[in-house]
């Protein structure tokens, strides 16, 4: 019997076209807007931390320019976060997938900081140099709990 190559070459030509579809669809539905970068505390490394507040409760703000803060009792403070905290565009994803956006309460362990303490380099001095141009603390968050 001979193949029927006009009737194996639609076959394909639709297999790939439903393959193409599918991939379209798998990729618009998974891509994320990594944005700036998170400054996380493993980029802080062995500075010596000395307290200028400790807030334990604070609101998740985001700036136009990208960068996130925390609105703690007293005042404002760009966030450095723990370990395993992610940016996707406008929002945090913890370790555990919870999305945090503009107005998320925080509450944990926190420390106010005047960023020079931190003899920062890399990523995060620029992070740093970048959102905080103008302000002389950043807020470390050691431990989040959200309520």
């Amino acid at each position: 019997m001979k193949p029927n190559w006009p009737l194996i070459g639609i076959v394909l030509g639709a297999l790939a076209t439903v393959g193409l579809i599918v991939a379209m669809f798998v990729s618009s539905t998974t891509t994320t807007s990594v944005g700036l970068g998170l400054p996380t505390m493993s980029l802080v490394g062995d500075a010596t931390i000395v307290p200028v507040e400790t807030p334990t409760t604070g609101t998740l703000a985001v700036a136009a320019n990208g960068c996130f803060y925390v609105d703690y009792e007293t005042s404002a403070s760009f966030a450095i976060w723990p370990d395993g905290y992610t940016q996707d565009d406008t929002e945090v994803v913890g370790p555990d997938g919870e999305i945090l956006g503009a107005g998320a309460e925080l509450t944990g362990e926190f420390t106010v900081v005047d960023k020079a303490t931190l003899d920062a380099t890399g990523s995060l001095e620029a992070s740093i140099d970048y959102c905080t141009p103008d302000e002389d603390t950043v807020i470390l968050l050691t431990v989040i709990t959200t309520p």
